[in-house]
C-alpha cells in the first residue's frame, strides 16, 4: 500500500510543479507519512485522511507559489507594456526567484532583447 500512496502522489503533482523546492517538499512529505503509517497501527481509513488532508496542504502551498510568480510576470508584462522596462526588468527577476522556471527567464531573456540589450541575457 505504501508504495501505492507515494506512486499516486508523485503523479498527481509531476505535471504541475515547476519548482524544485516544491517537489522535494512535497516527496518528503509523502515519505514521512509513508514511514509514520508502516510504523504504526493506524488504518486505512486514518491514512487515507492523512494523506487527504496532506494533499490539500501541499496543493495550496503549490497554488500560492505558482499565483506569486505569476502575479510577478503579470506586473512585468504590465511594465513592459507600459514602457517601463527598469519595473519590468525588477518584477521578472522576482518571478525568477520564487519561481526559476524556464518560463519566467524566457519572459526577462526577451526583455533584454526588446531592450535591445542581449548582453544582459547572459
Amino acid at each position: 500500500m505504501r508504495k501505492y500512496v507515494y506512486l499516486i502522489i508523485m503523479l498527481l503533482f509531476a505535471a504541475n510543479i515547476t519548482n524544485a523546492q516544491v517537489w522535494k517538499d512535497l516527496k518528503k512529505a509523502a515519505e514521512d507519512v509513508i514511514e509514520e503509517t508502516s510504523s504504526s497501527d493506524l488504518s486505512e481509513e486514518e491514512v487515507g485522511k492523512a494523506l487527504k488532508e496532506a494533499l490539500t496542504i501541499g496543493i495550496k502551498k503549490g497554488v500560492d507559489r505558482v499565483s506569486k510568480v505569476d502575479g510577478y510576470l503579470a506586473k512585468g508584462y504590465i511594465y513592459e507594456y507600459d514602457d517601463e522596462p527598469d519595473l519590468a526588468e525588477k518584477y521578472y527577476k522576482m518571478a525568477i526567484e520564487d519561481g526559476g522556471s524556464l518560463n519566467c527567464f524566457n519572459k526577462l531573456t526577451e526583455l533584454y532583447e526588446n531592450q535591445k540589450q542581449p548582453q544582459k541575457a547572459i
